[in-house]
């Protein structure tokens, strides 16, 4: 049975969350005439991201839960944009690689970077432990490829645009239900008493729009139990 380790204090870690990103000051337009070339080449879907990342999308402090909470030791990000929070999961002991559609993305990372257009069909991985997307779903309109490549791992931890949401590219605006059955179908069970925990360590995207899913096969290893978490 996977042992789990004292849960930080959420409190001081929503504080540490807004300090750390004052001083990081993330969000930057470095780069962007070289990404629209890019964009303009290669399609508009490819488009979306910022480097280095917003303060909307990088959550060192879900990642830090999701890491003592589940154990995790192995993530991939689907839209990992620059690879702000593979970096910070790697610096927790974690074996990381993330996936990127934009190659001027994708060559900065610092991680393993799969370069890869999810419309063109889903990336087959074996033995993650955890899945991690934030605000990349709503960009791909082949929702099965990204669908079928997010679902390979025992957590999932993501995040899509609400209707309405706007945003570059977002062709794929669904309500919650929506994912979260296509989710399901696809052998996880979506956990809204640990998403209600994890919103409140993330704020930005993730505290607006997020999921947390486990795997039906990994539910006793985690000690969960079916009927405490249906929605």
């Amino acid at each position: 049975m996977f042992q789990r380790t004292q849960e930080p204090d959420a409190k001081a870690l929503l504080k540490d969350n807004e300090e750390l990103k004052r001083k990081l000051n993330l969000r930057t337009r470095e780069g962007w005439d070289a990404m629209e070339k890019e964009i303009n080449d290669r399609g508009k879907h490819l488009g979306g991201c910022w480097l280095p990342a917003t303060t909307g999308s990088f959550h060192p402090r879900l990642i830090e839960w999701l890491v003592t909470w589940f154990n995790v030791r192995s993530v991939c990000d689907v839209g990992c944009g620059g690879g702000e929070a593979l970096k910070h999961f790697r610096a927790l002991g974690c074996q990381v690689v993330g996936i990127e559609g934009l190659n001027y993305a994708a060559v900065r990372t610092g991680v393993p970077t799969i370069c890869h257009d999810m419309e063109t069909g889903p990336i087959k991985l074996y033995g993650i432990d955890c899945m991690y997307s934030i605000e990349y779903l709503e960009h791909c309109a082949n929702t099965d490829s990204s669908l079928d490549t997010l679902c390979q791992s025992k957590i999932i931890a993501c995040s899509t645009a609400q209707v309405g949401q706007s945003g570059h590219n977002h062709v794929s605006l669904y309500p919650r239900e929506w994912w979260i059955e296509r989710i399901e179908k696809r052998g996880y069970i979506h956990q809204p008493k640990l998403t209600e925990i994890a919103v409140g360590y993330a704020g930005g995207y993730f505290g607006q729009n997020g999921y947390i899913f486990v795997k039906n096969t990994a539910m006793d290893e985690y000690g969960l139990e079916r009927c405490d978490y249906e929605t």
